[in-house]
């Protein structure tokens, strides 16, 4: 039982549809310009065609930032541990970091994805946030208990609450059906693995990487929905307000960058041995970038984190200036 009415269409299913629809329509005016302007319609021309020229937009990515790359790798070098540091900019497509193909355990960072397959189930129609929803891994314990949608979104990602985040998954056929989100999305670098509860029964090994993901990958995927691209903007609006620095309390450089993040540890229980971050950004000229974060090991991985992160947004600041 999912709470989902109807298997999500992939992309693909839904390209053939789309097709033979603008192929009807396309046919239609065909039919209707040769019967109007008959052999000459191919001479007309639009003066709207000779006055605007096309504007070529480049698919190569832009220069990184001089001095942004030296400045990440000794950033993530110089604290203990085994470190990642990686900033992708989201308009021009310039990536710069440290350990950006290194896989890591994602922790609670992962609440990130579930979120958004779950307003991405919303726009398709096949929830909505308004809607009470049985708690399918609360077991027999918790037969009968339902939640308005919107409620245990919020617990999911804002307060990282381990029970909202298994219920989130279970309503969304579980492991299998978040592993086909990510992939029909094209996050190819971004794992996904079994429940809290599950994993608590199966006490996985301690060198053991679960959920894992690469900085590149997460990058990618963040900077997507960030830009829209992902999600309708509803969606999007309402995944970052749950980020650190959402409406109640937006956060900003002294310039005034704004700065949205949210941060994750790993394991879920226990000491902490890997700890992890992600942020958007909006500089005061509307650029956006995407840092994602990874410390494990030695010292002390939340703390180190947190220094990466504060010191990646003040590097990107200076280096891009503006």
């Amino acid at each position: 039982m999912f709470w989902k009415k109807s298997s999500p269409k992939t992309q693909a299913d839904r390209k053939p549809v789309l097709i033979w629809v603008i192929g009807l329509i396309g046919l239609a005016l065909a039919i209707v310009a040769h019967s109007v302007f008959g052999s000459t319609s191919q001479n007309l021309r639009s003066p709207v065609e000779d006055a605007v020229p096309v504007v070529q937009t480049s698919t190569e990515p832009a220069e990184v930032p001089p001095g942004l790359q030296t400045d990440l790798e000794q950033l993530a070098r110089r604290m203990p541990g085994k470190n990642a540091l990686l900033v992708r900019s989201i308009d021009e497509r310039w990536t710069a970091g440290y350990r950006g193909a290194t896989t890591y355990p994602q922790g609670s960072l992962r609440r990130l994805w579930l979120g958004a397959a779950l307003l991405d189930a919303v726009d398709h129609g096949e929830l909505s946030l308004d809607q009470r929803v049985p708690l399918l891994s609360a077991g027999r314990s918790g037969a009968g208990r339902t939640e308005v949608l919107r409620a245990l979104l919020k617990r999911a990602i804002s307060d990282d609450d381990q029970a909202a985040q298994d219920h989130i998954l279970e309503g969304l056929t579980g492991p299998a059906g978040m592993a086909g989100w990510l992939e029909e999305r094209g996050f190819d670098e971004i794992a996904f693995g079994s429940s809290y509860r599950e994993m608590a029964r199966r006490k996985p090994a301690p060198t053991a990487v679960t959920d894992g993901a690469t900085p590149d990958g997460i990058a990618f995927a963040l900077g997507e929905i960030f830009a829209g691209r992902a999600l309708k903007a509803a969606s999007t609006q309402l995944l970052f307000d749950h980020f650190t620095g959402g409406p109640e309390s937006r956060s900003a450089t002294a310039s005034g960058w704004q700065v949205l993040h949210l941060v994750g540890s790993s394991p879920a229980n226990g000491p902490v041995t890997s700890a992890s971050a992600v942020a958007v950004i909006r500089s005061r000229a509307g650029q956006r970038y995407a840092i994602v974060v990874f410390s494990s090991g030695a010292g002390n991985p939340e703390a180190n984190r947190d220094r990466l992160l504060s010191d990646a947004v003040s590097a990107l600041e200076r280096r891009v200036g503006r």
